[in-house]
């Protein structure tokens, strides 16, 4: 069963970069023209401090599962779905979209859906309605080529798409709980079968304010500063977690200040 207590402030570490031969690309498909190093792999930094439960989820299956599907390094990145007007997925005209891919993973046929759990923990002081509900947050992004949920046939890069039949058996099932000294933990979600480890999904069952804004400056700042277009390189920085032994039978550790 795999446990993550989320609690505590977290530093910064310096960026990973790596040196070579390079193209330059210019482009004006965001607001105004520029260029960018297409070769360089930029690292997101998911909020740990702020958003614990989102970040240890990423963690989790970034190093149980095959590190190199999930973006844990430059080595390893993800790949940018963008927008479905902007990605060539599957028809070149229709393209792919991230909704899809959320749908595929976190819902598919009515039988395998995500049921979220009433014990999720909530969170509504992280909006300014004081408000909050139940979400599915998913990893590998659902705006990946990597997500499970877009079919090898439309270009997805994960080696096991998710189906309708085998769905609640695909992904690492986890979630969110407030304990009662005020602390939060990720746990193993007993209702689905027990993680074998072999997975290349994770779903988590999630405050939807954590869900939505532990991303939320990637598509407001990350990917327009680096110009982010189809099929981009970008891996995910998590910091906090350096002290947790990702290859236990039960991964139990706390998240390092």
């Amino acid at each position: 069963m795999a446990q993550l207590r989320c609690s505590g402030p977290h530093g910064h570490r310096q960026d990973k970069a790596s040196s070579g031969p390079f193209d330059i690309r210019c482009d004006k498909v965001y607001r105004s023209g520029g260029c960018v190093v297409p070769s360089y792999s930029p690292g997101y930094s998911m909020n740990s401090r702020k958003f614990p439960a989102a970040a240890a989820h990423a963690w989790l299956i970034q190093n149980r599962l095959a590190p190199e599907l999930f973006g844990q390094t430059p080595v390893t990145p993800l790949h940018y779905l963008p927008g479905k007007s902007r990605n060539a997925a599957g028809a070149t005209v229709t393209g792919r979209s991230e909704t899809a891919n959320r749908y595929r993973t976190c819902y598919g046929a009515a039988a395998n859906k995500m049921v979220t759990r009433k014990d999720t923990a909530q969170h509504p002081e992280l909006s300014s309605s004081n408000k909050d509900s139940r979400s599915c947050d998913e990893y590998s992004f659902n705006a990946t080529y990597e997500s499970a949920g877009m079919p090898t046939s439309k270009g997805g890069l994960n080696p096991k798409p998710v189906s309708d039949a085998l769905q609640e058996r695909e992904c690492v099932q986890t979630y969110e709980k407030q304990l009662a000294d005020s602390t939060y933990q990720l746990y193993d979600d007993e209702r689905y079968t027990a993680p074998t480890w072999d997975e290349t999904c994770g779903r988590s069952s999630m405050s939807l304010n954590v869900n939505s804004q532990s991303m939320a400056r990637f598509g407001s700042s990350f990917a327009p500063t680096f110009r982010m277009l189809d099929k981009d390189t970008y891996w995910v920085d998590i910091d906090g977690f350096q002290d947790c032994d990702s290859t236990a039978d039960v991964i139990t550790c706390t998240q390092r200040p």
